[in-house]
C-alpha cells in the first residue's frame, strides 16, 4: 500500500558503498592535512605563480620569510617583494621558467616588509599545462655572508703578501733616507737655511712610513709592543700632525679629563687611531668646521655590553672623536668598518683607515662604536684597556722622563754586534750607534756574527739583527748566540714579519724589538732602554 511516501528499500551493497565512500574522502582528508603540514612547515618556502608572477598559493614558510601573512600574500605579485634593483632579472627569470619544461634557477634580493634585504635561490619549474609554476625560495642569506667575508678575507691576506713583498725592501729605504736626515737635522741649528728642507724630508719619510705600519696594522702583520701610556699626552703630541693634516679650515678642538687612568697599548697604534679617525673627521666636511677629541675614564659592564661584544667588562679610557653637520645614513653605518669601501669623495679615502682602526683597537683588547645621524654628526668611541698591574709602567718609566736631543744620545761602553744584510742600513745604524757612544761589531749575515761570538776574548754585550736575512734569519741567529753567550742581550729589528708564531712570540718574550724604519733617536732610545742603569747614569753626565 502506498501512502505517498517514497521509501528505498534498504540494500545492504548501497550502505556498504557509502560507507567505503566516506572512509575515502576521510583518507583523502587525512593525506591532505599531512601534506599541507608538510608544505607549509617545510624549511624551504613554496610558491604557485601565474604567468604573470601573481602569487596563486605560498606556504607559512614563504610567508614567514618575507615578514608577510600568507592569506594577504596569495593574489600579490610577488616581484613587489624584490629588491628594486632585482625586479628585472626576475621578469626574465620568469619568462624563461614558462618557455621551457627543465628547472630554471637564479639569485636576488628580496625586501621584507620592514625593508631588511635577504638574499633567496629561486629554483622554478613550470607546469604540464603551462598556466602556473612552482617556485622554491630558500634563503641563501647567510651564505652570501659568509662568501663576502671569505672574499674580503682573501683581499686583505692579498694586501698582506703584497705588503710583505715590499715591505721589508721600503722600510730599509725609508730607515736610510729617515736616518741620515735626522742625523744631519740634529747636526744643523735652526738658523741654517737647509734645516726646514732636512724637516720637511724627515717628515715625508715619516709619512711614507705611516702608509707602509697602515698596511700592515691592516693586515695585522705587525708586532704590538705595548706599554703603559697617558692618552692625554699622546693626544697633545699628535696634534701638531693632525691640524697639518686637516688643514686650516677645520678647527681641533681637545677636551682632555686630567685624571684619565693610564692605558696598556702600543705608541704607535694609538697614533694611527688618532690619525685615521680625524683624517676621516675631516674628510666629511665640504668647508670649514671643528672636530671635537674628548677623553674620560668608562666602566664597561656586563650589562651595558652587548652578546656580539667580545670585550672583557672593566675599566677603560674612552676616546671620542666627533665632528657635526654631517652624519651617516644607516647604510653607510653597517659598512663603515668594512676595508676598502669609503664614504669619502672620490681621491679622498683609501677604504681601510677605519678598518686598520677596528684592527688595531681589538688587537689591543679594546672596543669601538660608532653613532652617527644624518645632518647631525657622528661620533667614534674608542674603549682602550686601563693599565692593570703596576708593574707595567716599568716598561716606559725611562721614555717619559728622558727628553732626547743630540747631546744626550749618550751610551755606555757596551759592545754591540750589528746583524743586518742591508749595506745602507748597517752603516747608517753604525754611524749612529758610534755617534752615541757604543762599540760596533758589524756583520753582514749569521754565519759572519757566528764567527766574532765564537771569539772567546770578545767582548759582546747586545746582539742587534735583522729578522728577515737569506739563509739565517734573526731568530735562528738569535737562539744560537744566546747558547753560545748566556745572558746577553738581543734586540731584533723589522719591517715586516710574517709569521704569526714569531710575531707572537716577539710580543711575548722579554726581548726588544724595533720597527723599521727607524730615526736615529728611536734606535738610541731602544738601545738605551735595555742597559737602563748605564743610560741613566750618562742621561745625568
Amino acid at each position: 500500500m502506498n501512502n505517498g511516501h517514497n521509501h528505498e528499500p534498504d540494500n545492504p551493497l548501497i550502505a556498504l558503498q557509502n560507507e567505503a565512500l566516506v572512509a575515502a574522502q576521510a583518507d583523502r582528508q587525512l593525506l591532505l592535512d599531512r601534506y599541507t603540514n608538510l608544505f607549509d612547515f617545510a624549511p624551504i618556502g613554496y610558491l604557485n605563480l601565474d604567468e604573470c608572477g601573481g602569487v596563486l598559493l605560498s606556504n607559512v614558510t614563504c610567508a614567514t620569510m618575507i615578514a608577510w601573512e600568507r592569506a594577504k600574500l596569495v593574489g600579490r605579485r610577488f616581484e613587489l617583494f624584490v629588491a628594486e634593483p632585482d625586479r628585472r632579472a626576475f621578469r626574465d627569470f620568469l619568462a624563461t621558467v614558462f618557455a621551457s619544461d627543465e628547472k630554471k634557477v637564479c639569485e636576488l634580493q628580496m625586501e621584507r616588509v620592514s625593508g631588511k634585504l635577504l638574499f633567496v635561490r629561486l629554483e622554478a619549474i613550470c607546469s604540464t599545462n603551462r598556466t602556473d609554476c612552482l617556485v622554491a625560495v630558500m634563503d641563501i642569506t647567510q651564505r652570501k655572508l659568509t662568501e663576502e667575508s671569505l672574499r674580503q678575507a682573501q683581499k686583505m691576506e692579498a694586501i698582506s703578501q703584497l705588503a710583505g713583498g715590499i715591505a721589508h725592501d721600503f722600510n730599509n729605504i725609508l730607515t736610510v733616507i729617515e736616518g741620515y736626515a735626522g742625523v744631519m737635522l740634529m747636526e744643523t741649528p735652526d738658523s741654517d737655511p737647509w734645516h726646514e728642507p732636512l724637516k720637511e724630508i724627515c717628515s715625508a719619510s715619516a709619512h711614507a712610513a705611516y702608509l707602509t705600519r697602515q698596511l700592515l696594522a691592516f693586515s695585522k702583520r705587525q708586532v704590538l709592543r705595548p706599554e703603559s701610556l697617558d692618552l692625554n699626552a699622546m693626544v697633545l703630541e699628535n696634534n701638531a700632525m693632525l691640524q697639518r693634516l686637516i688643514g686650516r679650515s677645520v678647527a681641533l678642538d681637545l677636551k682632555l679629563d686630567p685624571k684619565l687612568h693610564p692605558v696598556w697599548v702600543e705608541r704607535g697604534q694609538v697614533s694611527q687611531i688618532l690619525m685615521n679617525l680625524v683624517i676621516h673627521a675631516r674628510d666629511a666636511f665640504v668647508g670649514s668646521g671643528t672636530i671635537l677629541i674628548q677623553t674620560s675614564n668608562a666602566d664597561l659592564d656586563e650589562l651595558t655590553l652587548t652578546t656580539e661584544t667580545e670585550v672583557v667588562p672593566g675599566g677603560y679610557a674612552l676616546l671620542t672623536v666627533s665632528v657635526t653637520g654631517c652624519g651617516m645614513s644607516e647604510a653607510d653605518m653597517g659598512r663603515i668598518f668594512k676595508p676598502f669601501l669609503t664614504t669619502a669623495r672620490v681621491g679622498q679615502g683609501t677604504g681601510i683607515g677605519l678598518a686598520t682602526v677596528q684592527n688595531i683597537v681589538t688587537r689591543s683588547g679594546g672596543h669601538i662604536e660608532v653613532s652617527s645621524e644624518v645632518g647631525e654628526g657622528t661620533t667614534f668611541s674608542v674603549y682602550l684597556p686601563q693599565l692593570k698591574k703596576p708593574s707595567e709602567t716599568q716598561s716606559s718609566s725611562l721614555n717619559s722622563t728622558l727628553v732626547f736631543d743630540s747631546t744626550q744620545l749618550l751610551g755606555g761602553n757596551q759592545v754591540i754586534l750589528l746583524v743586518e744584510d742591508d749595506d745602507s742600513v748597517r752603516q747608517l745604524a753604525t754611524t749612529v750607534l758610534t755617534e752615541a757612544g757604543y762599540s760596533v761589531l758589524s756583520a753582514p749575515d749569521g754565519v759572519e756574527a757566528l764567527r766574532l761570538v765564537a771569539e772567546p776574548s770578545q767582548k759582546i754585550d747586545l746582539l742587534f739583527t735583522d729578522m728577515a736575512m737569506p739563509e739565517m734569519d734573526g731568530t735562528q741567529l738569535a737562539e744560537l748566540v744566546t747558547q753560545l753567550r748566556p745572558g746577553i742581550r738581543v734586540l731584533k729589528m723589522s719591517g715586516y714579519i710574517s709569521d704569526p708564531a714569531t710575531r707572537k712570540q716577539i710580543s711575548e718574550e722579554n726581548v726588544g724589538f724595533i720597527q723599521k724604519p727607524f730615526s736615529p733617536r728611536d734606535l738610541v732610545l731602544k738601545v738605551m732602554s735595555l742597559f737602563p742603569f748605564d743610560t741613566v747614569n750618562n742621561a745625568r753626565r
